[in-house]
């Protein structure tokens, strides 16, 4: 046996010893992960997609639209036009398709809630609310207000006049 030769390996092997090295391998930043990592990080990115989904659907209902009720800007509440409101609601016959006849569907109950004895002329809603227009005219021309503006004590004054005659 040669010197430096192991009982094992021949004195040619000896001197031909190769050493593979291995190169690193590159391993991700996700597959360093565990399973419960990897769970959480996918929980949490349905979390973030749900709560964005969300916050557009809430910021989308409280926009109010082009035909809103909330854009129409001014929208009268005094009980004047709450009462002509529902006077128009009581003409209109919803029985009625308004694309077949809309007189009927806009006043065909007017007639039903307006009823006239024989010995009165026909009035129509517009004569109605012309009266009602004169009555209340008269009313408040025959008030005696102090707090009034020069030009209402002066249309006042106006309307006595013609009285006197």
């Amino acid at each position: 046996m040669l010197t430096g030769e192991s009982p094992t390996e021949p004195a040619t092997m000896q001197n031909e010893r190769h050493f593979f090295v291995e190169e690193p391998r590159v391993t991700s930043w996700w597959s360093k992960r565990t399973k419960i990592e990897k769970i959480l990080f996918f929980l949490l990115g349905l979390c973030t997609i749900t709560s964005i989904v969300l916050i557009v659907v809430i910021v989308l209902t409280k926009v109010p639209s082009e035909n809103s009720i909330e854009n129409a800007g001014n929208v009268c509440n005094t009980e004047k036009c709450i009462l002509s409101a529902s006077n128009l609601l009581q003409s209109m016959d919803k029985d009625v398709d308004p694309c077949e006849n809309f007189y009927l569907y806009a006043c065909g109950k007017w007639k039903k809630h307006h009823a006239m004895s024989d010995s009165e002329n026909r009035n129509s809603w517009a004569q109605e609310k012309m009266n009602l227009l004169i009555h209340e005219t008269r009313d408040f021309l025959r008030r005696n207000d102090t707090h009034e503006n020069r030009v209402w004590k002066k249309t006042k004054a106006l309307y006595e006049s013609c009285l006197d005659t």
